[in-house]
């Protein structure tokens, strides 16, 4: 067995494999040495293929379980479950990941020390990182319990080791608990554990010092180079994530450019993750085009990796895909949405299962769906508002324009759209190639919306089912507390209720009271006892996902109308509804269905449906409706909501046209015309009642008025 570790430690995995199989012949009978075989021989062949078959070893652990699951306890097959757990954990399944390592916390006391804490660091790792804060907390306490205090009362022979290995558990638990308390907003906890990780930097240096003085051995010295190396790059990671936990973003882009790390050259996707952190907290300073430099450093040495190493050794080196969502975003701020349209595709490669890279995606086709209409509004003058004009002196008829139609802006079907359509995706420098490129198109944006729903739904499903799990887990363990609790109080009832009791001392009474205080509280402490999962914080989670499904349906409602298909954004804005959205999403909510119901020839369904963003806004609208005096000059948002207020006042009265209560309808557009007295689109609707009225000549008089916002050429003539 020597012999093979040997050979697996220099990676000739062919010749280790040969050696076990033949152990492997030879034994029969000792069940925990063929397990023990059995999965280094699975090791070796996972090592061979250069580790890009997890699925196959996991099947084979999973069959050495499953074989010898009925003769041996978790216990002996500790090192096979542990495996498991970290291939589960790597391919992202961390509920059987964290099932597995629960059953090797269970028996912490009786397996090896190494692979106790192991086990139940990796179960640490995995809480944190799945907020679940609770049980992060109560796994600290038993790491620090079991494996840091009892290990200074019993000292081995090989003490040096011992020591060496204990303070590198020491450095690795610090970190997590700087992570852990930066997820609980605990800033000064925090502080205080990275200041305890620079003095263990500081003794470990100061070690080295001695080491070296006394001269020994090289290659101990080296890797003591690498972990000091590597422990002060992960203090001042961790000083930058207190930083940006504390909101001070000048500090932190001070921090980090004034980094100077020479030793980490060698860790090849350390500048690509460097120019990654730049540009997000430039992004968050609200500088777009300085984020957009920073992602285009980190791309181009990103794409430095990929040309230098054929095989990466690690799997979350490559991180192109995140970088690339980043330029998307910049690019969108930077009113760019072809070049981001094709960013976010190249992000789907690895972040296919995100809904917000769909979300992204269709706002980009709805910002080139909104830029193209409003180049064709500047190129065109307002005499196109008339189409055509019919018949003569009093049979004269003037036909509008009712509003965009299905052939402006973005082509909804997505095979119209040409090859030459699709602009290259070179941002100055930047290219990129490889990377299958769809065109934009409504269709296009509908489909990107309905999958960010699908797996919007999907996961919170998935949340729900695990949180109805742990409620009535939880629910039946406090059921048999409080049955227990019962049980007790009878008893106590019943020592009270005795005679001897009743003759006794106050001396006696006075214990005996004391005694069923201290069960109380014992029972209180019981039942509000800690849960495996804290529904909580698990909640903060559920609201992003909450609002990418919300954001999904009214995109998808919004692309529906369109795309001229009333009856999906009717579906959707009522899906919409029924999650109890905030009021904005609410009020654009009610602003499609309303616009859906119209199109389907039911008005009075679309009056209910504005009816209901009035009632909400009645606050906002009832001020503004008094006269012109009350008017003020309002900030950017005033006027954004009073605005919306207009707009649905004005659909509401075309409603009641549509139901011919007219009388109604122009008190809603004087209201309107009050709000805003020289918007054009007032005007147009006033124009288009004192038509339907009948009073073209009052009608020519407006459209005369309306000189103010026609271009100079056409007044002139």
């Amino acid at each position: 067995m020597n012999l093979a570790h040997r050979l697996f430690t220099q990676k000739k995995y062919n010749e280790a494999s040969q050696q076990i199989s033949t152990l492997l012949e030879k034994t029969s009978g000792d069940n925990k040495k063929i397990v023990k075989l059995k999965s280094h021989l699975a090791l070796c062949e996972y090592m061979k293929t250069g580790r890009t078959q997890p699925e196959e070893y996991l099947e084979t652990l999973n069959g050495i379980v499953k074989q010898f699951s009925k003769d041996l306890t978790t216990v002996d097959l500790g090192y096979v479950i542990y495996n498991q757990a970290i291939i589960n954990y790597q391919l992202k399944s961390y509920q059987k990941a964290a099932i597995q390592l629960e059953s090797l916390r269970k028996n912490v006391g009786s397996l090896d020390p190494y692979l106790g804490f192991e086990a139940t660091y990796l179960l640490l790792k995995l809480s944190i990182e799945n907020n679940h804060i609770s049980q992060a907390n109560g796994l600290v306490s038993l790491i620090e319990n079991q494996f840091f205090q009892s290990n200074t009362k019993n000292k081995q022979k090989n003490s040096e080791l011992q020591t060496r290995n204990q303070n590198k558990n020491k450095h690795r638990l610090l970190m997590l608990k700087i992570k852990l308390s930066l997820c609980c907003s605990e800033h000064n906890k925090a502080e205080l554990f990275i200041n305890q990780l620079q003095e263990i930097k500081n003794r470990n240096l100061q070690q080295q010092k001695e080491n070296q003085i006394e001269k020994i051995n090289e290659n101990v010295s080296v890797n003591e180079n690498l972990s000091l190396n590597m422990m002060r790059c992960k203090i001042e990671h961790s000083k930058m994530n207190l930083e940006e936990a504390k909101n001070n973003l000048w500090g932190l882009s001070k921090m980090m450019t004034n980094l100077k790390m020479k030793e980490e050259r060698n860790y090849s996707n350390f500048w690509s993750s460097f120019y990654n952190n730049l540009g997000c907290v430039e992004l968050k300073n609200n500088k777009p085009g300085s984020a957009l430099f920073y992602f285009k450093k980190a791309l181009m040495a990103n794409s430095q990796i990929c040309k230098n190493e054929k095989t990466l050794n690690n799997f979350s080196k490559d991180k192109r895909s995140e970088i690339m969502y980043n330029t998307g975003l910049c690019l969108i701020l930077l009113e760019k949405p072809q070049n981001a349209f094709q960013f976010f595709q190249g992000a789907l490669v690895c972040l296919y299962n995100r809904p917000r890279v769909w979300i992204r995606l269709a706002e980009c086709c709805l910002l080139e769906h909104f830029r193209l209409i409003k180049d064709k509004e500047q190129k065109n003058s307002l005499n196109h508002l008339v189409k055509r004009v019919i018949g003569q002196g009093k049979y004269r008829t003037v036909i509008l324009q009712t509003g965009i139609g299905p052939n402006d802006g973005l082509n909804i079907n997505e095979e119209s759209v040409s090859f030459e359509d699709i602009v290259s995706s070179n941002v100055g420098d930047l290219q990129f190639h490889g990377i299958p490129v769809q065109s934009m198109s409504l269709d296009y944006a509908s489909k990107a919306a309905s999958n960010s729903i699908l797996i919007s739904e999907k996961l919170l499903k998935i949340i729900n089912n695990q949180n109805q799990k742990t409620l009535t887990t939880s629910n039946n363990n406090k059921n048999s507390k409080i049955n227990e609790n019962k049980n007790i109080q009878k008893n106590e009832k019943n020592i009270l209720n005795n005679n001897e009791f009743k003759n006794g001392n106050e001396t006696e009474k006075q214990k005996n009271q004391e005694k069923i205080n201290i069960n109380n509280t014992a029972l209180n402490s019981l039942k509000s006892g800690n849960t495996n999962i804290d529904l909580d914080n698990l909640s903060k989670n559920d609201q992003t996902l909450k609002q990418d499904l919300e954001h999904g349906l009214l995109l998808l409602s919004y692309i529906s109308l369109c795309c001229q298909n009333p009856v999906t954004a009717l579906s959707s804005a009522k899906m919409l509804l029924n999650y109890n959205p905030d009021p904005y999403r609410a009020y654009l909510a009610n602003i499609y269905a309303a616009e859906a119901c119209c199109l389907l020839n039911n008005p009075n369904l679309a009056k209910e449906y504005i009816s209901q963003t009035l009632q909400k806004r009645r606050y906002q609208v009832e001020k503004l409706l008094k006269g012109p005096k009350n008017l003020k000059i309002m900030t950017p948002k005033e006027y954004e909501s009073n605005w919306s207020d207009c707009v649905t006042l004005l659909n509401l009265a075309f409603v009641l046209i549509l139901q011919n209560d007219i009388q109604t309808a122009s008190e809603y557009i004087k209201q309107a015309s009050r709000m805003f007295p020289n918007s054009p689109l007032v005007l147009l609707s006033c124009v288009y009642l004192e038509l339907v009225n009948g009073n073209t000549q009052n009608a020519l008089e407006l459209l005369k008025s309306c000189h103010a916002f026609y271009p100079l050429e056409n007044s002139q003539k």
